[in-house]
């Protein structure tokens, strides 16, 4: 099925990486600044409708949004999915690449994610994972947390960045199975847990905390985000625009939080907070 999101008052092209991430489905930018994006038929309805409004109208605040929907018959929408998805390097080095590309890797110096389609966030082609990615590297963390994992896919990396334990939560049920999915298929099951709900689910304290969402979610999470944090830990965040840094930036200052290390791509920003004395 085919859905056609028209918004205004924000930019297509940035409307599209925003779905592109969120919901890991093919998108195309049309002349006319329509958004197409590609999903299977069953899993389109009024939810889904909903939810795209929602992450546009809460990452483009002010925007309004229009949506219309086609069947197009005899249509694969994950053959459209290869039309789009191509390898992409995240961090130094980091590569984060469809199952049917990753042949075509070479492994040598290089940590290779393997992330397949689904409904849930995170395929690693927008600026803000490969942001929080650049972090994660520069961050070394044993115990870490992922808030809002998607596909799964800082998880993972936290992982085989050297990570002895990862607990990663998300509250979509359909985010949970293929997060478990994408884990198993990269081998590291026996350091990543997968949990449903929200952050307070979560037991005992992490030296780094992730949270690759949007603004809203950001400041409603800052004062939660420290209840869990050990002492010297680092808090990265991303999902924001640099117009929207301020605002989050003093959200998460305000609970005790020191900025320490920022990343910018594409108008979208990462950062990076120590709590409490730095290690």
């Amino acid at each position: 099925m085919k859905i056609a999101v028209k918004t205004e008052g924000a930019s297509a092209d940035e409307v599209a990486g925003v779905l592109a991430e969120e919901f890991s489905v093919a998108v195309e930018v049309m002349p006319d600044n329509t958004v197409n994006l590609w999903v299977a038929e069953r899993t389109y309805g009024a939810e889904m409708g909903k939810s795209v409004i929602d992450v546009i109208t809460g990452v483009f605040s002010g925007s309004s949004v229009t949506l219309t929907s086609e069947t197009e018959k005899n249509h694969d929408w994950q053959e459209k999915w290869k039309e789009f998805l191509e390898p992409v390097k995240v961090g130094n080095s980091v590569v984060i690449t469809p199952s049917w590309k990753a042949n075509s890797i070479s492994k040598d110096k290089k940590t290779v994610v393997v992330i397949d389609p689904g409904m849930a966030f995170g395929t690693g082609n927008h600026a803000t994972t490969e942001g929080c990615a650049l972090l994660l590297e520069r961050y070394y963390g044993t115990r870490v947390l992922d808030v809002g994992t998607g596909t799964g896919v800082l998880a993972i990396l936290s992982a085989m960045l050297g990570a002895e334990e990862v607990v990663a939560i998300d509250n979509d049920p359909v985010a949970v199975g293929v997060a478990r999915e994408n884990i198993g298929n990269n081998g590291v099951s026996d350091k990543v847990k997968v949990l449903e709900g929200e952050i307070g689910i979560v037991d005992g304290k992490f030296d780094v905390v992730v949270a690759n969402l949007f603004l809203g979610p950001l400041l409603n999470l800052a004062p939660v985000v420290k209840k869990v944090m050990l002492s010297g830990g680092v808090y990265i965040i991303s999902g924001l625009r640099v117009d929207q840094e301020k605002t989050a930036d003093s959200a998460v200052r305000h609970e005790g939080f020191s900025l320490t290390d920022r990343v910018e791509k594409d108008g979208w920003v990462a950062l990076a907070y120590h709590f409490g004395t730095p290690l």
